[in-house]
């Protein structure tokens, strides 16, 4: 039988004490071990296989592709290791790795470009203002990203994807992408990066929430009017992602939002759906057997590793804008609670294969989740802002 762990608690009237950047030192350690371990894995099968290695692979180090959609989350990873430990060795894995998703300014995943890039050249920008290389990747990258932006619809999204003719559809992770844009109109004074990511974040804010400020995971429109076809929770019915990782972005998104707009509609929608989680009963499933195992229990919003970190890192800057930064703060807190307290083994089964597609897409949830549970221990450092 499956070995689960099953941790319920109420966060909205859960007291917590301050904890020291120390006490989640176990899940930095865990992140780096991980990482390391899939170093010794990739190595290992490369010997094997006479270096038959994709060539795509994010500079033989995450084992994911550069063109799939989680692999700035890697770079981005390595980067917030160095902050963290100090080490020259994760700076040196974040150069190399960052370096190797140039080619993805072209944009062959456009809707995907903008996280992916920022997580990567973006973090690469932050440790090094003043290099024009880094930059330039991100302004060739916020260009193809506008490149996307339907008009008709009011959003960034994707064209007749899996053969849906006639067809746009806009995800809830694309708001999280916009965040290259609002940097882009900054850096270069174009105002079309800025009005493209605000029209964005304003359609969404429109049409991806229910009145329970839940969140649609996915909008499908009709190219070439703009009015919304359907609306879907769950975009894949066969995979376990269930409405708590939309809401979790829709909160990091807003939030990001608010903050580079100043609008408070975005701060309020975020407060709200931040609320509707908080007054549920949060259930975390980790299921020893699977990283993204996840079910409803008894009308609970169940939460697996990303959904806990996006919610993490995005409590902590929400907190900073307002006046109910203790509820945010300690909801954060919780988060990371759980996580120092359980390592990863407990969460994740197994090596990491880098060379079978199969595991990509895990290995690309370990380190979507890992990314934003460094960038909240990072957040909660710095007072809510990285």
């Amino acid at each position: 039988m499956k070995n689960i762990i099953v941790i319920v608690f109420l966060l909205f009237i859960c007291a917590c004490k301050i904890r020291t950047n120390d006490h989640y030192q176990s899940i930095i350690d865990d992140c780096g071990k991980k990482i390391e371990l899939s170093f010794d894995d990739l190595h290992g099968e490369i010997n094997a296989k006479d270096n038959a290695v994709d060539a795509k692979l994010n500079a033989g180090l995450s084992g994911i592709p550069v063109n799939v959609w989680g692999s700035g989350f890697f770079s981005g990873t390595l980067w917030m290791m160095y902050e963290l430990t100090g080490d020259d060795k994760w700076l040196a894995h974040a150069k190399q790795s960052t370096i190797t998703l140039e080619p993805e300014k072209w944009g062959r995943r456009p809707h995907e470009i903008g996280t992916k890039m920022f997580c990567s050249f973006g973090k690469a920008l932050y440790y090094y203002p003043y290099n024009a290389h880094y930059r330039e990747v991100l302004i060739q990258s916020a260009k193809t990203l506008s490149n996307h932006f339907n008009t008709a619809v009011g959003c960034i999204g994707v064209w007749n994807l899996n053969g849906r003719l006639n067809n746009f559809q806009v995800r809830i992770e694309h708001l999280m992408s916009v965040e290259l844009l609002f940097w882009a109109a900054e850096q270069t004074g174009n105002e079309n990066f800025y009005l493209i990511a605000l029209t964005h974040a304003q359609t969404t804010l429109k049409n991806h929430l229910d009145k329970e400020n839940s969140v649609y995971q996915a909008v499908n429109y009709y190219p070439n009017t703009g009015k919304v076809r359907n609306k879907e929770y769950i975009l894949y019915p066969n995979s376990n992602l269930l409405k708590s990782r939309a809401q979790s972005i829709a909160l990091y998104g807003f939030t990001m939002v608010y903050r580079k707009t100043g609008n408070k509609e975005f701060l309020l929608q975020a407060e709200r759906i931040g609320n509707t989680m908080l007054n549920q009963t949060l259930s975390y499933q980790l299921d020893a057997s699977s990283p993204n195992s996840n079910v409803h229990v008894n009308n609970s919003l169940t939460l697996d590793k990303v959904s806990s970190a996006i919610l993490a890192s995005a409590f902590y800057e929400l907190g900073h804008y307002t006046n109910n930064k203790a509820k945010y703060v300690t909801a954060a807190d919780k988060v990371l609670d759980l996580f120092a307290s359980h390592s990863d083994e407990e969460l994740y089964t197994g090596k990491l294969s880098a060379l079978n597609p199969e595991k990509y897409e895990n290995t690309e949830m370990k380190y979507y989740a890992d990314y934003y549970l460094l960038e909240a221990i990072l957040r909660k450092k710095n007072n809510g802002i990285h």
